[in-house]
């Protein structure tokens, strides 16, 4: 009896060091396809000579994205226009814990930052799974980084 309530023990411990393992993971690898997303779109942008963006696919960043050529100017990917990158949905784990962009991220033609309205764009963008936060962000010179956050 003794035995079943250690190893049951040893299990409940066990399962809680997994799941935050897990979320960790899970962040890092969410944040690092971000970071990759608005890398493409910056080099994309410089190489195609053209406005590219990076937006949500539903109304938060952990709904997905998609990398694209926006050429109607509505901040949102349509039918033909020139898809480069489509993230999937994020788990239903991870949470969106900071959003400072304009709800999207485009590069001008000369790779920096830029809104629609032709103003300098910086922001970040965090998510959170569990107790593990890693924030995205975007520096006015165009370049981005991931950090630790806090959820």
């Amino acid at each position: 009896m003794v035995a079943v309530a250690v190893l049951a023990i040893l299990a409940g411990l066990s399962t809680a060091s997994f799941t935050t393992v897990t979320g960790r993971t899970r962040v890092a690898a969410d944040a690092s396809d971000l970071l990759h997303a608005i890398e493409l779109a910056r080099a994309e942008a410089m190489t195609r000579q053209a406005r590219v963006t990076v937006a949500p696919t539903g109304s938060t960043w952990t709904s997905g994205w998609a990398v694209f050529v926006d050429s109607n100017g509505n901040r949102r990917f349509d039918v033909g226009e020139p898809l480069v990158l489509q993230h999937r949905e994020l788990a239903s784990t991870t949470t969106l814990v900071s959003d400072t962009t304009p709800g999207y991220v485009a590069f001008g033609s000369q790779g920096r930052p830029i809104q629609y309205s032709g103003a300098f764009l910086a922001g970040s963008i965090g998510f959170c799974n569990g107790k593990v936060a890693k924030s995205i962000v975007i520096a006015k010179s165009g370049r981005p980084r991931v950090q630790t956050a806090s959820c």
